[in-house]
């Protein structure tokens, strides 16, 4: 039985890196348009479980990602679905703000978005 599932997390893991890598901001945007417009769509999930996982993975290692500790500070309603879809408005405004960046990574994107607009006060 263990076999089978590392078996099956090791396929999953070559199947959503590519994919997720490959995502541009340009095409987060447009998926994340589908959320906003309540379209509750393929893409729109895309633009929710891009964010999620990136903030769930820059909150766990922001210092690896953003090279310092406590450069963003999210507030706990950020783990209920209102406090998602303020992350999608944050991320949706930043890239509308920088339309120049969209031909970048998608994650790498949610990352500056975030910084921005959670930022820690110290």
């Amino acid at each position: 039985m263990k076999t089978k599932q590392l078996t099956l997390l090791l396929l999953a893991n070559f199947l959503i890196i590519p994919t997720a890598s490959a995502l541009t901001g340009s095409s987060l945007l447009e998926y994340c348009k589908d959320v906003v417009e309540k379209n509750f769509t393929f893409h729109a999930g895309s633009c929710v479980s891009t964010i999620d996982t990136t903030r769930k993975v820059l909150d766990k290692y922001q210092t690896d990602i953003v090279g310092r500790e406590n450069a963003v500070c999210f507030p706990n309603e950020v783990n209920s679905a209102d406090g998602l879809a303020q992350l999608v408005e944050v991320v949706s405004k930043y890239l509308e703000d920088n339309p120049r960046s969209l031909g970048l990574e998608a994650w790498g994107l949610v990352v500056l978005a975030l910084v921005e607009s959670f930022p820690c006060n110290e």
